[in-house]
């Protein structure tokens, strides 16, 4: 029965998934494609499904074109989203100094020691790729990068703490 539980809690922690289709058309104009989830990495420790910190990587298969009036957000990870909470539309790359320093959860990890996420920070000063975050307090905020060319998409969520 034990062995059942542990093999039942690895399944849920690596086949979880926060970002579901509706997500992806919320945050891209008229998407219909296909995605996958590559990694994540829980920051924190061993939680089910990363409620603290953690990164995701996605390979979006589809033809992504990005529209500066997107994402178009009115609920996001279960929370409605009212006028306090910042919901930052598609910019380019590199972030903005107001940006730097209002999500402090960019510079508080080392992504370059997760595999599949170690170019992450490279990412963000490519100025063909392109960013969006979702801020409701220091601590609850989500970050997006999509990278152009290799039709990647980065999630950063911080959940508390």
């Amino acid at each position: 029965m034990v062995a059942m539980v542990v093999v039942f809690i690895i399944y849920e922690e690596a086949s979880f998934c926060p970002l579901k289709q509706d997500d992806f058309q919320k945050l891209f104009k008229e998407f219909n494609g296909s995605f996958r989830k590559s990694c994540s990495k829980d920051f924190i420790g061993f939680s089910i499904h990363g409620e603290i910190f953690d990164i995701y990587h996605y390979k979006i298969k589809a033809t992504v074109a990005i529209d500066t009036n997107f994402p178009k957000i009115t609920k996001w990870e279960g929370k409605e989203i009212i006028d306090d909470f910042v919901v930052e539309k598609w910019k380019n790359c590199p972030l903005d100094s107001k940006t730097k320093k209002s999500l402090y959860i960019l510079e508080v990890s080392n992504f370059d020691n997760v595999k599949c996420c170690n170019s992450f920070k490279k990412e963000l000063s490519n100025c063909q790729n392109y960013y969006s975050y979702v801020h409701f307090s220091e601590g609850e905020q989500y970050f997006l990068l999509y990278c152009t060319d290799s039709q990647e998409l980065y999630y950063v969520r911080k959940r508390g703490l």
